[in-house]
């Protein structure tokens, strides 16, 4: 199993407050071996997992949007509902992913450069 950024992070975590894996599973109310393979990114992170660790360890919205960020790149598969978008946002999705591998940096960084701007912006 690999080290990520984001199990580092969550074991920091631990730590700081002296606590096992145990410990912090009881806390977040999930069981031991789950929180294990959502630190090696071997599961999804509950919907509730970023709520109950805020709470439980008195996490700012920042540290938990930094969180986040670290979980999104330990994930080796996304899977996007596009369902009810609308034609254009759906034609936009598919090419993203169908190009995806061919993308040159420059260019993945001007998407996220827009994406970034778009959601600050909102």
């Amino acid at each position: 199993m690999k080290n990520n950024d984001f199990a580092i992070w969550l074991r920091k975590l631990r730590e700081e407050n002296k606590e096992v894996l145990y410990n912090m599973a009881k806390k977040l109310d999930i069981s031991t071996s789950y929180l294990s393979s959502i630190e090696l990114g071997d599961r999804k992170v509950p919907k509730k997992f970023y709520t109950k660790l805020q709470k439980a360890y008195h996490l700012s919205d920042d540290k938990i949007n930094e969180l986040k960020e670290l979980a999104i790149i330990v994930t080796s598969d996304i899977k996007l509902n596009i369902n009810h978008a609308s034609l254009l946002k759906k034609q936009v999705s598919i090419n993203l992913a169908r190009n995806f591998n061919n993308l040159d940096d420059k260019v993945l960084k001007e998407i996220n450069d827009l994406l970034t701007k778009n959601q600050k912006g909102k």
